[in-house]
């Protein structure tokens, strides 16, 4: 049988952003929804479309089919330079765009200034060249705008991966850890049931079997370190899971984040706690509750 952490390393591929998909015979770009807005993801679109797209310091610029578009990362504001205009003109779009470590992400009304539309069905993009390419969807990797990091009373946030599943996000600076119930996962990722089940089968080998099994995962926009420590209350009930006590890492280390080293792992929570009701979760001084199940 695949050790348990083979199985959960292999599990936890499912909450890191994904890598660009090209389909053999086709192309798709990444698109999720965040805060409500439907969002695409702009450096697979620059490679679907034959663009160029270069990021320094916060700022993306993309040369398309219509010129030449400015973006700024957590900005609802850009520029466009249009190949016969003479300078550059304001352009602004519904929602911010969000830079994720190396991706970059743009609300879909952003597209048009791109020669991009959407298609009627919603699932591909109309290119400049009248072609098309299909629209992967994904739950959104988790990263938060800048200036919405950076307030307090939005410093988490309980959302949705599909399928009824709830994940509980906290939001530290430029760190993001997300906490879901492990056995609902094949709810939104039934291609992942398999792999779940074999995670939970190890789980119970291990001495956990009367546990609850969270799925942790923190991502960085920037290299830092974290605090392993987490803390559960409901009704009477007080716990601290501390690495390696009942925190244990699949990926990555105790101590550190960074862009190119996200952390995952599982917390096994005592049954005691019950997941249908609300549940009170710190981490990093920020305290949140949360349903996992319903």
């Amino acid at each position: 049988m695949p050790s348990k952490r083979r199985i959960i390393a292999a599990l936890l591929l499912l909450a890191l952003p994904a890598a660009s998909v090209v389909a053999q015979g086709g192309r798709s770009v990444r698109a999720a929804r965040h805060a409500g807005a439907a969002y695409a993801e702009l450096t697979d679109l620059a490679r679907a479309a034959g663009a160029v797209a270069t990021a320094v310091d916060g700022v993306l610029t993309f040369r398309g089919a219509l010129g030449v578009v400015t973006f700024f990362a957590g900005s609802t504001a850009g520029l466009m330079q249009r190949p016969t205009g003479g300078g550059p003109i304001d352009v602004s779009f519904s929602a911010p765009v969000i830079q994720y470590g190396a991706e970059w992400w743009a609300p879909l009304d952003a597209l048009e200034y791109l020669g991009v539309e959407p298609s009627a069905s919603g699932a591909a993009l109309w290119l400049a060249n009248g072609s098309e390419v299909a629209l992967a969807n994904e739950a959104f990797p988790g990263a938060p705008p800048p200036a919405l990091a950076a307030s307090a009373d939005a410093a988490w946030e309980v959302t949705e991966l599909g399928a009824g599943v709830t994940a509980l996000r906290f939001y530290d600076g430029a760190v993001a850890l997300t906490l879901l119930d492990l056995a609902l996962l094949p709810l939104a990722r039934p291609e992942l049931t398999t792999a779940v089940d074999a995670a939970l089968d190890a789980a119970w080998l291990s001495g956990a079997a009367s546990d609850n099994v969270l799925l942790l995962q923190l991502v960085a926009a920037e290299a830092t370190t974290w605090e392993a420590t987490l803390r559960f209350s409901q009704g009477s009930r007080e716990l601290e899971v501390r690495y390696p006590y009942r925190l244990l890492l699949q990926e990555g280390t105790a101590d550190s984040v960074a862009p190119d080293s996200p952390v995952a792992g599982v917390i096994l929570l005592p049954a005691g706690f019950d997941l249908y009701s609300p549940l009170g979760v710190e981490w990093g001084g920020v305290s949140a509750q949360v349903s996992f199940r319903r």
